[in-house]
């Protein structure tokens, strides 16, 4: 008996063609066909499908995209105030002007990558994530275990701080701690 697709008798599905040789209905009559004659998808899949022309990079919500500039350390000081203000998660800030800094620094312009740097930064600093705070800890902290023993506390950071012979490093890393910890409470 012969093998009869859904809704037709002689078409193949969407997505597939027909085999040049075969009976029109038969088993094996249709193949998926070859990424040249296949449709590109509307909408993105996030993906990007094989042999198609589409580029890697096209932006599948054009809604949603956030537009730079770098050209001139105005426009790219303006990338760095939008950014700021946008309503967009911490993550999706920093990697926006992740691009900029790249792209700039690739095009051979400094000026507007240390402005990009100096964003990335300043968001860093208003939302709480500065790399700086984990190596602060671990100086600290062996300071302190050498000196006096055990934990970290404000008492200890205040002792290390008035030491005769405390650095400007000690007095930095005490000060840093103690405003760390009076500012949680």
């Amino acid at each position: 008996m012969p093998y009869i697709q859904y809704n037709s008798p002689f078409k193949c599905w969407q997505g597939y063609e027909r085999v040049p040789g075969t009976k029109p209905g038969a088993k094996g009559s249709c193949r998926k066909s070859s990424p040249a004659n296949r449709k590109e998808p509307l909408k993105g899949t996030g993906k990007k499908p094989k042999g198609s022309s589409r580029r890697l990079y096209t932006d599948e919500n054009p809604k949603d995209t956030v537009s730079i500039k770098y050209k001139t350390p105005e426009d790219a000081r303006a990338t760095v105030a939008k950014v700021k203000n946008i309503n967009k998660p911490y993550a999706r800030k920093i990697q926006i002007l992740t691009v900029v800094e790249q792209r700039s620094k690739v095009a051979g312009k400094p000026e507007q990558a240390a402005i990009a740097k100096a964003g990335k930064a300043a968001i860093r600093k208003q939302h709480g994530k500065s790399p700086l705070n984990k190596a602060y800890r671990g100086v600290l902290k062996a300071r302190v275990n050498k000196l006096y023993g055990g934990d970290v506390t404000i008492e200890k950071a205040r002792k290390l701080k008035s030491r005769p012979d405390a650095t400007p490093r000690d007095k930095q890393l005490a000060n840093w701690f103690i405003n760390m910890q009076t500012n949680r409470k």
